[in-house]
């Protein structure tokens, strides 16, 4: 990869994990204009944007030497994907969207 591939996907990942961040921060505080940001629009989840800041956390590890940390993260958002298909397949609550 090029140093302005690494740079420009190092820039979408921080900018992916701001946002996540911001949100969680939204949902601790209780401020709906954080979490929401049109009252029309749907707001983020509180998992969707911790499955973000994951992600984020992540994919920054690839090329570090904290594999496990990786590989926790990409098991961590897999399980509560996989927990979140399952309600909506299955028609059952799992009570992973009232985690907060």
């Amino acid at each position: 990869m090029t140093t302005a591939h690494n740079k420009s996907s190092g820039f979408l990942v921080g900018m992916g994990a701001l946002v996540a961040g911001l949100v969680i921060t939204g949902w601790l505080l209780g401020n709906s204009s954080i979490v929401q940001i049109q009252p029309e629009f749907a707001s983020m989840k509180f998992n969707t944007a911790l499955c973000f800041l994951l992600l984020g956390l992540g994919i920054s590890l690839v090329n570090s030497t904290k594999n496990h940390l990786m590989r926790g993260c990409g098991i961590s958002v897999s399980i509560i994907a996989i927990m979140s298909l399952a309600q909506w397949i299955f028609g059952i609550n799992l009570h992973i969207d009232n985690l907060l």
